[in-house]
């Protein structure tokens, strides 16, 4: 059976935790609120016809779990490539299966499904809820509809990785209650996620993952992996979504891309339910959307790496045990274009301006603070000819390094101003003639902003020849964990609860 094309159930989870704190007012509320609207939610046509709709429903869902728990699901991951025209885009194909972690979903949401008690209860519970409440967030209010689009196996194979090492950091946007996110979790080493269903965050949160704000997740961070899974048919603007993630991603990171096709956009949180950017499909077809969505990507910058076509499954209700649909799932790499081109020699101009920057200030302190060398490494008035030069010698450099607009959100931050007053105070504190108060504050300022970044510093430092050998030195090597935030015995990162976000750093198991 295919589902129609509507608004999509996000993501739940499975179950709640025994030891979950529970609000039982509020429930004790929405059941005397459900029982005062179960005569008018009857009269409205639940009463009409409702034994003979029940008996056909219920015989039509027992011949589908049967073709669920025995039945042939290739015709779910087949493709027709003799339809696809680019002999590349045949060549990256992967044909999937149906292995055993996905008959493992669609045996559980089977079970779920048969719940008689429980699935009345929801479908009362959502209609009421309907009145206030978004679909999304009903649907992470009443722990239902969870998603499944990969095992850890088709991965694997899309990705050819070693399963037994991990990555640094993935980030799932729109990740729902987080069910696929948890598929991928165990082979990162840090693993954040984006939602905009206040009631998903929670369901997200209490799993452990770190939330970010949904237009804060691309500034000044970079991941290995961006997981964008059947979010672009779901979004207000699909084309800036996938320019964020390319200028997100480390220089060999990758982007998990799930598409529902043929591709039908609907907006939940618009008033008409239609996107501000539109992509255009002329085709009707899986395979015809599929190569003119690889004209849209190559675009952009990106590459296919690999693709394959797998359902994508979602648990269902009295009607139907599990609903699927057509999901065509890509693996993507930034491109080697003239685009990416331009962005190595900015980033190496803006490195060399921000390090002239650095080393002018350098040699203000060995100089016992010269004023005018400290000036020259942040602003300078005294000298006009270098007045432009000299504004932007660090910031600059970090702008052609982030971009302009990263760099200016990166300051102007409300969690950030802290920092960004005692950075730009400390400045103006110099070029008043009081260098040593203003290095101090612009310090303090520097280490507030960027500490975030000093892990990555270290650890980059540590692997040049000479540098390194000073920073594993001992005295030294404590200082250098105490600032890359690790256990300076175990060299392992502690991981503590991220103020802003919503939630706290996620700890994965190790792969068994």
């Amino acid at each position: 059976m295919r589902p129609t094309r509507g608004p999509r159930p996000t993501w739940t989870m499975f179950r709640a935790r025994p030891n979950t704190p529970r609000q039982p007012d509020v429930w004790i509320l929405l059941a005397l609120c459900l029982a005062v609207s179960l005569p008018a939610l009857f009269q409205a046509g639940w009463g009409s016809g409702m034994n003979r709709s029940l008996s056909r429903t219920w015989i039509q869902k027992i011949r589908y779990d049967e073709f669920l728990a025995q039945g042939d699901k290739s015709a779910w991951y087949r493709v027709d490539l003799d339809s696809i025209t680019d002999p590349t885009l045949t060549a990256k194909f992967v044909q999937s299966h149906c292995d055993a972690e996905s008959q493992a979903f669609i045996s559980q949401s089977v079970d779920k499904s048969n719940w008689l008690l429980n699935q009345i209860w929801q479908s009362l519970a959502k209609r009421f809820l309907s009145f206030f409440y978004s679909q999304t967030d009903i649907n992470g209010m009443l722990e239902r509809g969870s998603m499944f689009v990969l095992s850890r196996d088709q991965w694997f194979s899309l990705t050819q990785w070693d399963p037994t090492v991990q990555k640094s950091t993935l980030i799932d946007l729109g990740a729902g209650d987080g069910g696929p996110t948890r598929t991928l979790a165990p082979h990162f080493q840090t693993v954040y996620a984006t939602e905009a269903s206040p009631a998903m965050r929670k369901l997200l949160s209490r799993q452990g993952f770190e939330v970010l704000p949904i237009d804060e997740w691309s500034q000044d961070r970079r991941y290995d992996v961006v997981a964008c899974l059947n979010l672009l048919d779901r979004c207000d603007e699909p084309l800036t979504v996938l320019e964020q993630i390319k200028g997100s991603l480390e220089p060999d990171g990758l982007v998990a891309l799930a598409v529902v096709l043929p591709f039908k956009p609907y907006v939940e949180f618009a008033a008409d339910h239609t996107p501000k950017q539109k992509i255009p499909f002329a085709s009707r077809t899986f395979e015809g959307q599929v190569q003119e969505l690889q004209k849209i990507l190559n675009q952009l910058g990106f590459e296919i790496v690999r693709w394959t076509k797998v359902p994508y499954l979602c648990e269902g209700d009295l009607s139907s045990s599990v609903y699927n649909l057509n999901d065509a799932v890509f693996i993507l790499k930034v491109g080697d274009s003239v685009l990416n081109c331009d962005r190595k020699l900015l980033t190496e101009i803006g490195v060399g301006l921000a390090g002239f920057g650095v080393s002018f200030l350098f040699l203000g302190v060995l100089l016992l603070f010269d004023k005018g060398l400290i000036a020259i490494g942040n602003v300078s008035i005294d000298d006009p000819r270098v007045m432009y030069l000299a504004q932007i010698l660090f910031l600059s450099g970090l702008a052609f390094v982030i971009g302009l607009e990263r760099t200016f959100r990166f300051f102007f931050q409300w969690h950030k101003a802290r920092g960004s007053i005692a950075f730009f105070g400390g400045i103006s504190v110099v070029l008043f003639g009081y260098p040593l108060i203003g290095m101090l504050i612009e310090c303090y300022g520097f280490f507030v902003l960027f500490s975030g970044f000093f892990p990555v510093a270290i650890n980059f430092l540590r692997r040049i020849p000479v540098i390194g050998t000073i920073l594993n030195m001992p005295p030294i090597s404590t200082a250098a964990a105490y600032l890359a935030a690790e256990d300076p015995e175990h060299r392992s990162p502690v991981m503590a609860p991220a103020e802003n976000s919503g939630g706290v750093m996620y700890h994965p198991p190790k792969y068994q």
